[in-house]
């Protein structure tokens, strides 16, 4: 009776079976490896070939002890070099992982302490404009020595929180991306702020984050004057491009967004022999 019995199995006597010798043929001609083919043994033989004691696979076995020794070894070393990778790979994600927490970490730290100066920057700011304001209405003169040495202290502190927030932005970047295959995406925001401080000399150069040709290869970073550098100091690729944009053609270019501009370098690092 049919294992499966029930009211759709349909029970067939044996005189109205048949032999498919074609599919037997089909299965004598098959391929049958090696029992060493994992681990590299090329060795095959057809289905055929596998009747009676003295077949070619058994021969193949008795006299390929050493060639298997051989092959066996080899890939015990190939498994154990691949176990070290992805150990050392599973390391470097873990580093990665423990850097990011970290970086994260930084990140608050430094959009904390960003605020903390930009509302003192404001309060000096305030009290600049103040000054300004008074002394419009009097001479050099008339000014107190005391009131010209606090107009000139406050000028010099705004220019020194000037110069920490534009610190603490490249450092911002340098957190939030890093790359390793020689291409920079620079992002420049307040754009317009930062072409005024540059036209009014308080902070001349910006410094993108650092980025790198291979994880442990060649640290690089670019340098951007927005309001120019006089007729341009620098002669070359490698030291700069003087004249890379005009401010029209900025203005008036996809590059520049929502008081953002948008750069991209990219390093050639076809020669270089990834460390």
């Amino acid at each position: 009776m049919c294992p499966a019995y029930d009211e759709d199995c349909v029970m067939i006597s044996k005189s109205k079976m048949f032999y498919d010798r074609g599919t037997a043929r089909e299965i004598l001609l098959q391929q049958v490896y090696c029992v060493h083919h994992d681990a590299g043994c090329t060795v095959t033989v057809k289905w055929s070939q596998l009747e009676g004691s003295d077949t070619k696979v058994s021969r193949h076995e008795s006299t390929a002890t050493q060639e298997h020794f051989e092959i066996l070894v080899k890939h015990v070393e190939e498994m154990d070099l691949k176990r070290i990778q992805l150990e050392t790979q599973l390391e470097a994600e873990r580093d990665i992982l423990a850097s990011k927490a970290e970086l994260e970490e930084d990140r608050r730290n430094v959009e904390a302490t960003m605020a903390r100066n930009e509302n003192q920057v404001g309060n000096i700011e305030e009290r600049v404009a103040q000054l300004e304001q008074y002394g419009q209405h009097a001479t050099r003169g008339g000014l107190s020595d005391e009131t010209l040495k606090e107009h000139e202290a406050t000028v010099q502190q705004v220019g020194v929180h000037d110069i920490r927030l534009a610190e603490m932005d490249v450092r911002f970047q340098c957190l939030e991306t890093a790359n390793y295959e020689g291409v920079l995406i620079w992002k420049v925001a307040d754009y317009d702020r930062r072409k005024q401080d540059a036209f009014n000399s308080r902070v001349m150069s910006l410094y993108s984050q650092p980025f790198y040709t291979s994880r442990f290869g060649y640290k690089m970073c670019a340098r951007v004057y927005l309001n120019g550098d006089g007729m341009g100091k620098e002669m070359n690729i490698a030291s700069g491009c003087p004249m890379f944009i005009s401010h029209q053609e900025l203005q008036n270019s996809r590059f520049l967004k929502e008081d953002t501009v948008y750069m991209k370098v990219v390093v050639d690092t076809t020669d270089l022999v990834p460390r």
